[in-house]
């Protein structure tokens, strides 16, 4: 990896990738005149690059083509760990961008319009014909980004995280799911509390968000808040991206086109779910990413353990005792934006 230089642009000093070589993760750019590395915000609150995490099942190629893809400095990754809201914030941007229009729903999937960031080369996606500002899912840690664009970051209570993720693995017939009949037993009987799917365990994300807090080019959206105050979020989003405010009838179209009972309505659920390979190749499972059904309630021992979990990992970092304290932190900076 090649080193981050200071670079002065505008009277400021920023730290900046600047590639040496076509090895080099990280594409040149254009930027006050000179042939530059694009500018990088993370750097200043998490280091410098490191080599990406390569997740197991992602194909070589495509994990390759995702870290050398030319970033544009209005891109917008996705960063979140699963199950934190990360398809909601794709529709909500995707929306958006096409100010809620009658057109807005036209596509197959909504990783056509707002790609998944390590699938790109093997979906074989066109995304240089995408507009500005192209918005990237990623469950990257915001440490392992790509550098140069902005970023919105979802988080989510660490209970109900656990039970759309136990759900989500049951309606992909996954193994581990075999020996745990409920969100609870998921969270005892495996190593869910640890685990590392991405390169980081849930608490990884929490914990860098907070330490990347005063970043300008992030956003960090409690989830709780995102569902039940849409179209402030909206506006806020808007402007963070730098697309113009939503007038009152494009607000309304784009709230309700993200609207959880529109998005997992027989009409559209198939344009969210996630679809992939059995184990077995000889077939396909879905998974649904908006899941309108019931979820079972974890027991008081799953609590304790999500609770003790925090403790250790969380607390221990930001200062913060419970999961509901983080969120209202994020969601007065938030409000702070609107402002």
């Amino acid at each position: 990896m090649d080193g981050i230089q200071q670079i002065n642009i505008d009277g400021k000093l920023w730290p900046a990738v600047v590639p040496f070589d076509t090895k080099n993760p990280f594409k040149a750019a254009v930027f006050a005149g000179s042939k530059l590395g694009l500018v990088d915000t993370i750097s200043l609150y998490l280091g410098k690059p490191k080599e990406p995490f390569h997740e197991s099942t992602k194909l070589d190629d495509s994990f390759l083509y995702s870290n050398i893809l030319p970033i544009r400095k209005r891109d917008v990754m996705l960063v979140a760990p699963p199950k934190t809201g990360t398809t909601l914030m794709q529709q909500l941007c995707h929306q958006i961008k096409t100010r809620g229009d009658e057109e807005s729903m036209n596509f197959k999937h909504i990783n056509d319009v707002s790609p998944w960031l390590d699938f790109v080369l093997k979906n074989n996606q066109d995304i240089e014909s995408l507009n500005d500002p192209r918005i990237f899912k990623t469950h990257r840690l915001l440490s392992d980004s790509r550098r140069g664009c902005k970023y919105i970051a979802t988080i989510r209570n660490p209970e109900d995280t656990t039970k759309s993720f136990y759900e989500f693995l049951k309606d992909f017939q996954r193994p581990v799911i075999q020996h745990c009949k409920s969100p609870s037993e998921l969270v005892l009987k495996t190593d869910y509390l640890t685990r590392k799917p991405y390169g980081g365990t849930l608490w990884d994300y929490f914990n860098e968000f907070w330490q990347a807090q005063e970043m300008d080019d992030l956003l960090v959206i409690p989830y709780e808040f995102l569902t039940s105050n849409l179209g402030t979020i909206a506006q806020i989003a808007s402007s963070f991206i730098g697309e113009p405010a939503l007038s009152q009838t494009e607000l309304e179209n784009v709230t309700r086109k993200c609207n959880k009972e529109f998005m997992g309505s027989s009409e559209h659920i198939s344009q969210f779910n996630c679809v992939l390979k059995n184990d077995n190749d000889d077939g396909v499972v879905v998974a649904r990413t908006v899941n309108l059904d019931k979820k079972p309630e974890l027991t008081e021992e799953a609590k304790a353990a999500l609770s003790k979990k925090w403790e250790i990992e969380v607390f221990s970092t930001t200062g913060m005792r419970s999961y509901n304290e983080f969120a209202n932190h994020f969601k007065e900076k938030l409000l702070s934006r609107k402002n």
